[in-house]
């Protein structure tokens, strides 16, 4: 299987909406899935955001690098789309009239937080939401996420 991935970067909510409307007119089709990585801020100092923001970024890189290595000898392509969304800082994350918070579509209540978003329905995909510590802690977990099944014991990446 060969993954195309498309990363993009937002800031806030405005040019998370503008990254949904450029992946809708660039005409692919995201067959692997269009994926959101909902985090803090790069410079970030509050505790909060700088222990799992770190945590989250990392292990995420890790998998999206090893989503390289997965089923190289199937003949099937898959287009992915991957978007890191900076949420703010941290007064503004807290504020209950946060637009990313208050958006029904994304259903994001904490940073971070990893969900599947369907361009088509315009809105997060049911059940499809990793927002706990506990979802950040291998890059294996992320990457079965992503492609919906269990990975074999030749696919797992050690940890």
């Amino acid at each position: 299987m060969v993954f195309f991935l498309y990363k993009h970067e937002a800031v806030g909510h405005d040019e998370l909406r503008a990254c949904f409307a450029d992946l809708k007119r660039s005409n692919r089709i995201f067959d692997g899935g269009v994926f959101i990585l909902f985090n803090g801020w790069s410079h970030q100092v509050h505790p909060f955001f700088q222990y799992y923001k770190r945590d989250a970024e990392r292990t995420t890189k890790k998998a999206l690098d090893h989503l390289k290595n997965i089923d190289k000898n199937q003949q099937q392509n898959r287009n992915f789309a991957f978007i890191t969304c900076n949420v703010g800082d941290w007064e503004a994350w807290l504020e209950p009239t946060s637009s990313l918070r208050m958006d029904a579509t994304l259903g994001v209540k904490i940073a971070p937080t990893l969900i599947e978003y369907s361009l088509e329905d315009g809105h997060c995909v049911e059940g499809q939401k990793l927002d706990s510590d506990e979802h950040f802690q291998t890059a294996n977990d992320i990457v079965e996420f992503m492609l919906k099944r269990p990975l074999s014991n030749q696919e797992m990446m050690p940890n």
